[in-house]
């Protein structure tokens, strides 16, 4: 996979600050622990409790970087509990990642992703 510059990603709390407009939580403090640097939503919980497992689909941000001073990595996290719900929680991961947050590259990798995820998982439309 290629790599990419964001600028962004050297602004660690204007990072933050933008991905908490995102509608799915506020990002936590930019803390160190043995393996790094990192900061994380809460899971944001939506759509309805399922029958099997009683649990709701739930998405989060995390950020992780190997100096104080850039992210290296940003990840969404879709956990999928309620399979009723699917393609409601792959809408919102494709919302939520197209966001303003990212340079126009880093969405057009997005929507590459998106469209080859559909073509390869056709029971979800």
């Amino acid at each position: 996979m290629e790599k990419l510059k964001i600028p962004l990603y050297s602004k660690i709390d204007e990072l933050r600050t933008e991905l908490s407009k995102n509608g799915i939580g506020k990002i936590g403090s930019w803390k160190k622990d043995e393996l790094g640097w990192y900061s994380f939503t809460d899971y944001h919980s939506f759509g309805n409790t399922s029958s099997v497992n009683g649990m709701q689909n739930n998405i989060a941000y995390y950020i992780n970087g190997r100096q104080k001073e850039n992210a290296n990595e940003v990840k969404i996290v879709l956990n999928i509990n309620n399979d009723k719900e699917t393609k409601k929680a792959l809408e919102l991961l494709n919302t939520i990642s197209q966001k303003r947050t990212f340079s126009k590259h880093r969405k057009s990798k997005t929507k590459r992703i998106w469209k080859w995820y559909l073509s390869n998982f056709p029971r979800i439309r």
